[in-house]
């Protein structure tokens, strides 16, 4: 079901899309306000640098539509999102995820600065164990940072 290393699949082989349009359904209008009939706002998000900033670890904004996450508990789980049923979010992926910022080397001896993606929780419909649609905290990526860190 999962990519090795990723939280959110856009793209999954074999996705249930009859079981997860069948499972909504029976839950009736309940989980509706999930559904959106127009993509979320991530083109009108803008770059947090200002002009003087120096980004140090770079990072891209993209609108997703996951078909699989993981939870906040740690569960894999599929989620809803076919042709029928559409939950779209921004996120902001780090572009090098492990890699040493920019400017590292400026960093006093003894420290290391990697950067490192962060995630947000974001309440979305997924299908459980069960096939029964629920709503559940999905981790989403929400911004890339330069963690430092002393080498004793």
């Amino acid at each position: 079901m999962f990519v090795k290393g990723k939280i959110l699949c856009d793209t999954v082989t074999n996705y249930p899309s009859r079981q997860v349009s069948t499972a909504v359904k029976a839950k009736g209008n309940n989980l509706k306000d999930f559904f959106v009939t127009e993509p979320p706002f991530a083109e009108k998000l803008q770059s947090r640098i200002g002009e003087r900033e120096i980004e140090l670890c770079p990072s891209r904004i993209e609108t997703s539509y996951p078909k699989a996450g993981e939870t906040n508990a740690g569960d894999k789980m599929y989620i809803v999102n076919n042709d029928e049923y559409k939950q779209g979010v921004s996120v902001e992926v780090c572009g090098n995820s492990g890699e040493k910022c920019k400017l590292s080397e400026s960093f006093p001896t003894g420290y290391q600065a990697i950067c490192q993606q962060k995630y947000s929780l974001k309440r979305m419909v997924g299908i459980d164990r069960n096939g029964e649609s629920i709503v559940d905290h999905f981790k989403v990526p929400s911004c890339c940072v330069c963690s430092v860190t002393v080498q004793i």
